[in-house]
């Protein structure tokens, strides 16, 4: 809330201590005059003429000091601003959220055709089933390859200049077998060069092959020897 401060402009102020000083320099030389003419007068009035004219003196003087403070009042002090005391500050403490509980798994049925009882027996007929399927598929073709071999050897040939110079020996020949009896791949090896080439001339000269069973994964790779013996050796 603001205060009203009376305020006097300073010309004003000026012009009545002059005033005011004016008069207490005539009152001062009147008493002056007066007490210098009564000289002669009784020593009682001699002695209260300067008491009076100091009494009027401060007189003056206090009643100019009361009109200036009438024309500049002193200003109230307000009183300092006080700061708000800081609230302290509450802990909050941690909340613990409890687990939320899992719902129990469903219990989980046997499925009786999985189940170790069933499937022992289909297992052990599966398994005894593949054996005789593995054993079916080698017996064929094993049979397939003696008859391969022999369809091979009806087409082999002893060169003649071989059997001039007594050459003999052991060919290892090895073919890969295709669909629809055709060949691939063939490699001859060992012995002398003319066996060699009597080799892959019957090997070539016996293709297309016989036809592979079903069952016979192609392709098929064929690794025999081709014996070459002169009849008197």
């Amino acid at each position: 809330m603001e205060e009203l401060v009376l305020y006097a402009p300073p010309e004003v102020g000026q012009r009545e201590d002059g005033w005011f000083r004016w008069l207490v320099v005539a009152s001062i030389v009147l008493h002056s005059i007066v007490l210098l003419g009564g000289r002669h007068a009784a020593t009682a009035s001699t002695a209260q003429a300067p008491h009076q004219a100091v009494t009027v003196s401060l007189a003056l003087l206090q009643a100019q000091d009361k009109q200036q403070s009438l024309h500049h009042p002193v200003a109230r002090q307000q009183p300092a601003h006080r700061k708000p005391l800081p609230v302290p500050l509450r802990k909050h403490k941690a909340v613990q959220k409890r687990p939320t509980p899992l719902a129990p798994a469903a219990p989980t049925q046997a499925n009786p055709i999985t189940s170790e009882a069933a499937t022992a027996p289909q297992l052990a007929a599966s398994v005894a089933h593949g054996a005789k399927t593995k054993a079916n598929v080698a017996a064929q073709t094993e049979q397939y390859l003696s008859r391969l071999l022999r369809h091979i050897e009806s087409f082999k040939f002893y060169p003649r200049a071989a059997q001039r110079r007594g050459i003999q020996g052991a060919v290892q020949v090895s073919f890969l077998l295709l669909a629809h009896g055709d060949i691939a791949q063939l490699n001859v090896s060992g012995a002398h060069r003319l066996l060699q080439q009597a080799a892959r001339t019957a090997v070539q000269q016996a293709v297309p092959m016989l036809p592979a069973p079903k069952q016979m994964q192609l392709p098929f790779k064929v690794s025999f020897v081709m014996q070459f013996e002169l009849p008197d050796a």
